[in-house]
């Protein structure tokens, strides 16, 4: 493989993984975030949209943006879950509340509470 060859390729993965970063993903619109984490969660979950439930859109007080919810995993139970969003509307990350020992987080504003699980 010459030289040349070894940079197209180099490029090419480049770019793809450029292209591909959650950084330069478009904006979700308010109205669609809930929405758009029920996609998150079907996907992270390994399961059918309709089996995730959201609840309403949360402002933080730095101006982003977060939606909690839960998956029905059948014999699994519920599993919650919440998606961040910064304030410009992009998408930050997925989370699942539940630790699979015996505690799990509440996020309730800024402070931390924890349940038994």
């Amino acid at each position: 493989m010459t030289m040349k060859n070894l940079n197209k390729i180099f490029i090419l993965l480049a770019s793809a993984t450029l292209f591909s970063s959650p950084a330069i993903a478009k904006p979700v619109a308010p109205g669609n975030m809930p929405a758009y984490c029920r996609g998150e969660a079907s996907s992270q979950f390994a399961t059918k949209p309709m089996y995730i439930k959201t609840q309403k859109l949360m402002r933080n007080k730095d101006g982003s943006y977060y939606v909690k919810g839960t998956a029905d995993l059948g014999n699994q139970g519920k599993k919650p879950f919440q998606c961040d969003f910064s304030k410009k509307g992009e998408f930050l990350h997925f989370k699942s509340l539940v630790d699979e020992g015996q505690w799990f987080s509440l996020i309730k504003g800024r402070k931390d509470y924890w349940a038994k699980d």
